[in-house]
């Protein structure tokens, strides 16, 4: 099924998707990570299956770390890859691919621009440090939000979509990154829509967790949860759905807000369809805690949705992910963050 038929049968009929995965777990010169490459190999995952458009193998390009030893990691930061010069030629081709544009978005209807790996801030611009970064050389980054800005001024794709997990500290013996390319003045780049999200606030660092029993981003798994329906609202998992329900789950994991952005509310979109999904809420009774009915209050409306003697056994149910308190009597309220597969709260 074409990548259109599958999102917007009335507008990208005949157009694809493409997408650059980069993920890099060891850095020779900075120290490894774990999750990226698993990361990569999800989201590509996603982007094949029907849910994410069935993307073909040519319309993906993937960046992993290469292979160099017989321990399966980079001798040196010298031989390790992926570098600046392998993103900048994927970009050239794009546009070179993009040529004279006789039609509006020639290239298709959106494009994915995933990183996972080391990163900071500077100058505006959240970077990832490429595999052969280290630390007289931290200059060798490349600046993700100015990579989609460059595409985005091409007007190649209707929608950009941007997910970088990485961290965004603020290093000061850093340099500051630009991207080396002249954007175009396309006068329909401000038509094209755009999504794009990082795991925490400037200044601050991100983690690794354990998800399906792998180390993998929490960003990453935020926006594979949400666009496989627990960001769904009647099936249609748009951009400013997805915005709500990424910001919940990253807070619910790590306890910090990430930076979620998406276009303005005359120009929202779909990011996925899929069947809208539930999570499974447990409440059990903290040691200690004062007796009486325990209840379930909706944080949007302030409505009662349950309530339960939790002395009697765990008060369960299925809600639509968001915010929500527990009250008792004699207690504080209780917010919860409820986000993903299984939430389970002591109170």
């Amino acid at each position: 099924m074409p990548f259109g038929k599958f999102f917007r049968p009335a507008l990208f009929d005949i157009m694809r998707a493409r997408a650059l995965l980069v993920g890099i777990n060891c850095y020779p010169g900075l120290g490894s990570l774990d999750g990226p490459e698993n990361d990569v190999s999800a989201m590509e995952q996603w982007l094949q299956s029907a849910a994410g458009g069935e993307l073909a193998p040519s319309d993906i390009t993937k960046l992993t770390t290469t292979v160099c030893n017989s321990n399966g990691r980079p001798d040196n930061y010298v031989r390790a890859r992926p570098i600046m010069s392998q993103i900048y030629e994927w970009v050239d081709q794009l546009i070179f691919d993009g040529g004279p544009q006789q039609v509006d978005f020639p290239l298709g209807a959106r494009l994915y621009l995933f990183f996972a790996g080391h990163g900071y801030h500077t100058t505006g611009n959240t970077a990832i440090f490429m595999a052969n970064a280290w630390a007289n050389n931290l200059g060798e980054a490349i600046p993700v939000r100015a990579l989609a800005e460059y595409v985005r001024s091409y007007s190649l794709f209707r929608e950009v979509v941007l997910i970088a997990d990485t961290c965004r500290e603020l290093i000061s013996f850093a340099p500051d990154v630009f991207f080396a390319r002249k954007p175009a003045t396309n006068p329909n780049a401000e038509q094209v829509r755009w999504f794009e999200a990082y795991p925490c606030q400037v200044g601050s660092k991100t983690k690794e967790l354990q998800f399906n029993n792998k180390p993998g981003g929490v960003l990453t798994n935020a926006f594979l949860s949400g666009v496989n329906g627990f960001a769904a609202r009647n099936r249609d998992v748009r951009c400013d759905y997805l915005k709500s329900y990424m910001i919940n789950a990253v807070q619910q994991k790590l306890g910090s807000s990430p930076e979620i952005n998406c276009s303005d509310q005359a120009m929202l979109f779909s990011i996925a369809q899929a069947i809208d999904r539930s999570t499974r809420l447990t409440v059990t009774q903290k040691a200690g805690a004062s007796a009486g009915q325990t209840l379930l209050i909706d944080g949007l409306n302030n409505q009662e949705i349950a309530r339960k003697d939790l002395a009697t056994g765990p008060l369960q149910r299925d809600v639509t992910p968001g915010f929500y308190f527990l009250r008792r009597n004699g207690c504080a309220d209780k917010p919860i963050c409820v986000a993903w597969e299984n939430t389970d709260v002591e109170y």
